[in-house]
């Protein structure tokens, strides 16, 4: 019996020995496994460590980049503005300009104020061109009517002249220095016919002349009267004084459309 013993408990130790061996190896792959898991980790927190710093360096280029844009932006603004406001100054001098001031009608405690439109010397120039037009149209009508006049004496006398008898030498005499004279009429009357012809078609033009300037110093005038009160409510306005960039700075400001 105590043979058989033996031989099992060595049968036994070969089993350990086999799976102390099995485990041994286990435990090398899991230290290669660990190993090579480090060194893959190591090597991705270099790579995020490298991005990291890349990513930091692109930001501050981009926020860098942004500052110069947003300044560029501003300044062009700035002097787009200065420019603006210097053709408005001139603007105003040909067009006009809108005075604010109180309203005389405003209760006690009120600061009711009223718009008061200026004319400049455009409009000014323009009415002394329709007054010397229409000037010229009242001689022209007057020189018409002459003519008229003057037209239907003509034609009396020639008719006077053709219903009166020839008889002798004295009335031949006469009636030949009737003709001539009534020759001479006719010629300064068609003289006249083509003067005030010419001077019709001259008017004419005048009058569609400025007819167009009336049309485009208008069409200037609602303009700059637009910009005008634009200036105005930009000037008043507190996202202009600074010209913020809004929405997490991605869209900087540069000039006030209306009201605001």
């Amino acid at each position: 019996f105590v043979s058989i013993g033996v031989n099992t408990l060595n049968t036994s130790d070969k089993v350990t020995v086999t799976m102390i061996n099995e485990l041994k190896k286990q435990v090398e792959n899991l230290k290669q496994v660990k190993e090579l898991a480090e060194v893959k980790a190591n090597r991705i927190e270099s790579e995020v460590k490298t991005t990291m710093e890349n990513y930091k360096i692109l930001e501050e280029r981009n926020n860098k980049l942004m500052s110069a844009l947003q300044e560029i932006y501003k300044t062009t603004a700035q002097q787009e503005a200065r420019r603006k406001r210097e053709v408005i100054s001139s603007d105003c001098v040909r067009l006009g300009r809108i005075n604010v001031i109180k309203s005389p009608h405003a209760k006690w405690g009120e600061s009711t104020c009223i718009e008061i439109w200026e004319e400049g010397y455009a409009s000014k120039d323009l009415r002394i061109k329709e007054a010397i037009l229409f000037k010229k149209k009242s001689e022209l009508e007057n020189r018409k009517k002459a003519y008229t006049n003057l037209q239907r004496a003509n034609t009396r006398s020639s008719n006077k002249l053709k219903n009166n008898p020839q008889n002798n030498d004295t009335n031949n005499h006469t009636d030949d220095n009737t003709n001539n004279n009534l020759n001479t009429v006719e010629m300064d009357m068609n003289t006249e016919y083509e003067t005030l012809k010419y001077h019709a078609e001259q008017i004419k033009l005048e009058e569609t002349s400025l007819s167009e300037e009336r049309r485009l110093l208008e069409a200037d005038r609602a303009s700059h009267q637009k910009e005008l009160k634009r200036i105005r409510y930009e000037d008043e306005s507190i996202f202009v004084r600074d010209l913020k960039c809004l929405n997490k700075n991605r869209y900087q400001l540069q000039m006030l459309l209306g009201k605001g």
